[in-house]
């Protein structure tokens, strides 16, 4: 749950022209307001690497998902020298379910406090590469700032060529209109708000308490739009 921005990327060619065209999208980045660019990375995954992903994650399948098991999968993960979270991309958007050999070019930038990363883990596809993935934005600390940064970021490939399909649920992808974006998050928050209230209420009634990110921001815009 959450105002997200869903995103989809494609391209044609080969892994060197994919990594110039996100050395220049990433190049740009470095002249953004972000709060992280990082490098960029070519990844190959052998078989056993994914079949090693697999039989990890089985030993933290309920009820075995314990804090003890799930440090022990990271640590393993850590020693084997894998990314437990471009794993799971694999498995959940690219619906890799049986253990086989992946290339990927995987990057990322950060817009800002509270804002989730915004990750592109480019599959190949024999001569297709592909990123499906998603950003989280209504926790940022700024907003406003991090939500138009990620769409920004998002543009920058639009304009190296890349296929881009983009679902924003704030709608400002769609629209390029702030009071549409404004109308959207306050909606989200009263949501939030009201939920986490109802939550907290029985909690307390029960003797106990909870905590949500809700409790540390909550974003409204204010809008000059008086259409």
């Amino acid at each position: 749950m959450g105002l997200t921005i869903h995103y989809t990327i494609g391209y044609k060619g080969t892994a060197d022209q994919l990594l110039s065209k996100l050395n220049t999208i990433r190049s740009q980045c470095l002249d953004l307001p972000v709060e992280e660019v990082r490098e960029i990375e070519h990844v190959h995954y052998r078989k056993e690497d994914l079949q090693f992903y697999f039989d990890t994650e089985k030993k933290t399948f309920y009820p075995n998902n314990t804090t003890k098991a799930m440090q022990a999968a990271e640590k393993a993960y850590q020693q084997k020298g894998l990314d437990r979270e471009v794993l799971i991309d694999l498995q959940v958007f690219h619906r890799i379910t049986k253990p086989q050999a992946v290339e990927l070019l995987k990057w990322s930038v950060w817009a800002g406090k509270g804002c989730e990363g915004t990750a592109f883990h480019f599959v190949r596809q024999k001569k297709t590469w592909k990123c499906i993935s998603f950003t989280k934005t209504p926790h940022a600390e700024q907003f406003v700032k991090c939500h138009l940064l990620v769409i920004q970021v998002l543009d920058l490939f639009k304009e190296q060529g890349f296929t881009v399909k983009v679902k924003d649920e704030g709608k400002y992808w769609e629209t390029r209109d702030l009071s549409v974006l404004a109308e959207n998050i306050n909606d989200y928050t009263d949501l939030l708000k009201t939920l986490f209230g109802s939550i907290s209420k029985q909690a307390k009634e029960a003797g106990m308490t909870v905590e949500a990110p809700i409790t540390e921001c909550q974003n409204y815009m204010k809008s000059n739009d008086k259409k």
